[in-house]
């Protein structure tokens, strides 16, 4: 049925645009000499299997046209002829094409010394392998002075369209191509501004009617970008091309749904708000069969019309039922639907064909585009107005409802007085009961938390004592059982080694017994704290001359660096503990000939008191132990010292006990190389309020 009709339409325009004149011969040379509305002959080839050699015996036959053709099959192929002779005295190049986009093959032949000329153009021709690379299917043509060529243009389309043939001089058709140039990219600009602007207002106002027209003009860039032909510069594929023709269907279908959206003509004539989601429906479906066919698109141009101007026709209904924004709407479609109808009107021959009504089309999308982005820019002031109505009767609404509360307020006060004053009396019985079971409950909790920490102290305590002291006696009682066995044999010669080793453990075991006391006291709050202004360099160095014979021991340089004006607040006892343990271990893992430094910095209302050293560093595994006592670890130093594996852990108590902090730095490369470790602790310069 679409095919009769597309032939029926053919034929009528075929009927109006024959003459029976043979082809004329059209002069061309002239300074901007250009042929755009002239009689060419016409050969259309039903069953497209006519080749140049054909055509070219039967163009006397041929059928006289205007040069602007409807091409209404789109299963048949349209020879166009043209004769046209340089009346100039020089060689000149003409510009020979048609000015539309669409077409899916358009070739030119013409005869040459050597035989036939032949290039092939149209959306099945990539635009690298043009030899002009336009947007439109173009030619150079070159003549020799008073060379008269004939010249055939081969045009198929997959949908039926109106193209006209051209001939012009090349700084006439550079001049034209840049007037297009600046018109179309002026309209991309604005619309996309426009586009733009409106999506910000879809983010801030985050409303359906917004989201349809985002999308609307969207699809409507885009299907104008494709009818432009600038895309075939984006992208040569004839197949995506045919595809994103599905984009005008969209713009129908989200113009239909943005007009329910803002004329809500439900709330006008319900029937009008069905008619419109079947409208929407059907642009829908008509988008998914463009995709699968272009063929569909004629189905599309024949449905546009009629739907498009049933939208003008809800806009003026919903106009005279004085809908707001309904005034903007119609000035919008009619702008839309006038360029609509001066592209229908040209293709019919209805009109003559210029730069306003080719491009009518432009001039009312962009109408549409700017003046229903007025309307939604326009719809918020009118929310915006709504609000503060709503706002002022429910202010009002307020101080009405407030006024019968007062006077509710008034008489259920006297009432709830007289409870009142009954509850108060009850209330401060039960809170005087309340008090009691409270302070209660608080020295019960506390009597509960003091009984947890004394007994894990002490199961530490004597876990500690099991596992750490059992070791060192054992070695004891068994270098004095082998002792007396020397002695009582006569073996004077060891005597003296295990005399030593007797030594050496009894030192490490009172150093351990030393500091499970002193742990324990901090558990069971026995030591006190008495802190004190404190002279730092000279009390750190009354400290370390306790360790002069290890540091000789080991040739290890231990310095005190810190300035002698620096005074901490603090308890003279638990300090010693620290300093003593943190050079202790320095002393153990340094090797001789290393150094050992002290250091102090002063940041605010602390001191960060360091101790460096350039011994054997830590383990990163083990330096996550170091202060916790679940996980007292003691690790041999380089003349195999012993430790007792308490001693960060009083560190860490004791300076907790002046609220600073202690913490080690030692990096896993330094721990591999050698390059020792830092440990570092914060003091107060002065009374802290706890």
């Amino acid at each position: 049925m679409k095919r009769i009709i597309l032939i029926v339409i053919g034929f009528f325009l075929f009927i109006i645009t024959v003459s029976a004149s043979k082809i004329p011969v059209y002069n061309v040379g002239d300074e901007k000499q250009q042929l755009n509305n002239f009689s060419v002959g016409l050969i259309i080839d039903p069953g497209r299997k006519l080749d140049i050699d054909k055509i070219a015996e039967m163009q006397e036959s041929s059928t006289l046209v205007n040069s602007r053709f409807t091409i209404s099959s789109i299963f048949e192929n349209y020879w166009f002829i043209i004769k046209i002779k340089n009346v100039s005295s020089e060689t000149i190049e003409q510009i020979v094409g048609f000015d539309e986009v669409y077409m899916e093959t358009a070739d030119i032949y013409y005869q040459t010394d050597t035989g036939w000329h032949h290039e092939q153009n149209g959306l099945s021709q990539p635009m690298n392998l043009r030899q002009i690379e336009n947007r439109c299917p173009v030619f150079y043509v070159s003549l020799q002075p008073g060379e008269t060529k004939t010249i055939y243009l081969k045009l198929h389309s997959k949908f039926a369209l109106v193209v006209g043939v051209f001939v012009e001089d090349i700084p006439v058709f550079a001049k034209s191509e840049q007037t297009k140039i600046i018109g179309y990219w002026s309209y991309f600009g604005a619309a996309l501004a426009i586009l733009l602007y409106n999506l910000f207002l879809l983010f801030h106002v985050r409303e359906r009617v917004y989201l349809y027209y985002v999308i609307y003009a969207f699809c409507l860039i885009i299907f104008t970008f494709l009818y432009s032909g600038y895309s075939l510069y984006v992208n040569p594929n004839p197949s995506l091309h045919y595809i994103l023709h599905a984009s005008i269907a969209l713009v129908g279908a989200f113009i239909s749904l943005f007009t329910r959206e803002l004329l809500k003509p439900k709330n006008v004539f319900k029937w009008i708000d069905k008619v419109l989601i079947g409208i929407s429906t059907i642009y829908f479906m008509l988008a998914i069969l463009i995709v699968i066919d272009i063929y569909f698109y004629q189905w599309l141009v024949l449905f546009g019309m009629p739907s498009m101007l049933f939208l003008l026709f809800t806009g003026i209904i919903s106009l005279i039922k004085k809908v707001p924004l309904a005034r903007y709407y119609v000035i919008a479609m009619s702008g839309y639907l006038i360029g609509l109808f001066m592209i229908a009107a040209v293709n019919l021959a209805l009109i003559p064909f210029n730069a306003v009504t080719r491009y009518g089309f432009l001039i009312g999308s962009f109408i549409e585009l700017s003046v229903f982005s007025l309307a939604l820019g326009y719809r918020i002031k009118l929310l915006q107005e709504e609000k503060i109505i709503y706002q002022n009767k429910l202010l009002v609404s307020e101080k009405s409802m407030k006024s019968r509360l007062e006077v509710q307020v008034m008489e259920r006060t006297e009432e709830l007085t007289a409870i009142t004053e009954e509850l108060e009396s009850t209330n401060n019985e039960l809170s005087l009961q309340i008090q009691e079971n409270e302070k209660a409950y608080d020295a019960l909790k506390k009597s509960e938390m003091d009984l947890g920490k004394s007994n894990s102290a002490k199961d530490k305590f004597f876990s500690i004592i099991a596992h750490d002291l059992k070791g060192p006696f054992n070695s004891l009682i068994g270098f004095s059982e082998l002792l007396i066995e020397e002695v009582q044999n006569g073996h004077i010669d060891k005597v003296e080694e295990y005399c030593n080793y007797i030594h050496q453990q009894s030192n490490l075991t009172f150093k351990l017994l030393l500091n499970l006391l002193e742990w324990s006291r901090s558990q069971t709050g026995s030591i006190e704290y008495k802190p004190e202004p404190i002279l730092l360099s000279t009390f750190i160095n009354e400290v370390i001359g306790l360790f002069i014979n290890e540091t000789k021991k080991k040739n290890i340089s231990l310095s005190n660096n810190i300035s002698s004006d620096l005074e901490v607040f603090g308890d003279k006892n638990m300090l010693e503990t620290v300093i003593r343990n943190l050079v202790s271990n320095a002393i153990k893992y340094t090797r001789k000939n290393g150094m050992i430094t002290i250091t102090a910095v002063a940041h605010e209302d602390m001191i960060q008191i360091s101790v460096l050293d350039t011994g054997i560093g830590i383990s990163p595994e083990n330096i996550e132990k170091l202060f916790i006592i679940e996980h007292t670890i003691s690790t041999l130093g380089t003349d195999n010292e012993q430790g007792t594996g308490l001693g960060l852990i009083l560190c860490k108590e004791f300076i907790e006990k002046h609220h600073g902090q202690i913490w080690v730095e030692s990096d896993p490369d330094g721990y591999r190389e050698g390059k020792g470790s830092v440990f570092h602790f914060t003091l107060p310069v002065t009374k802290l309020e706890v």
